[in-house]
C-alpha cells in the first residue's frame, strides 16, 4: 500500500506536467481509433472555458455550442494561444459553424474535436485531414 503512494505522486505530476504545456488532451490531439466521419453544424456559443484560467499560453479552448435541432455540444479547440493568432474572439451568443468528428463522453454526452471553424466570414483551421493539430506543425 506504501508503495502506491509514491506511484500517484508521479501520475499526478506527470498529469500537472501535460497539462501546462498546452497541449490538447489525448482525444483532442488525434481521433485516433474513431471511424466517425466529419461533420458540419451551426450554432449558438453558451460558453467559452479556458482549461487553465488565466494563463492563455498553456490553456487549452473549448465551448458549448448550441445547434439550432440539438442538445448543446462540447467542442474541443486549440491552445488560446493559437487562437489569439489566428485572431479568433469567442463570446457567448456568438453564431459560429464547426467541422470536425464527434465524438461520445464518459458520461454519455456529446463532444466534438474541431477540424475548422467559420466565424463570420473566416475559416480558422484547427487540425490537417489526418485531424493532427495544424499548431503542431513546422513553420515555413
Amino acid at each position: 500500500m506504501l508503495k502506491a503512494r509514491p506511484l500517484a505522486a508521479s501520475f499526478l505530476l506527470v498529469a500537472a506536467c501535460a497539462a501546462s504545456s498546452g497541449a490538447p488532451p489525448p482525444a483532442a490531439n488525434r481521433s485516433e481509433g474513431s471511424t466517425a466521419p466529419l461533420s458540419a453544424f451551426d450554432g449558438e456559443v453558451l460558453g467559452v472555458d479556458r482549461t487553465a484560467p488565466g494563463d492563455s499560453l498553456s490553456s487549452n479552448v473549448r465551448l458549448v455550442l448550441r445547434p439550432a435541432s440539438s442538445e448543446p455540444v462540447t467542442v474541443e479547440l486549440a491552445p488560446g494561444w493559437y487562437l489569439e493568432e489566428q485572431g479568433v474572439q469567442l463570446s457567448p451568443a456568438q453564431r459560429m459553424k464547426v467541422r470536425g468528428r464527434h465524438s461520445k463522453t464518459a458520461d454519455g454526452g456529446h463532444a466534438m474535436v474541431a477540424w475548422e471553424i467559420e466565424t463570420g466570414d473566416r475559416v480558422v483551421p484547427l487540425r490537417d485531414e489526418r485531424g493532427d493539430p495544424v499548431w503542431r506543425r513546422p513553420q515555413p
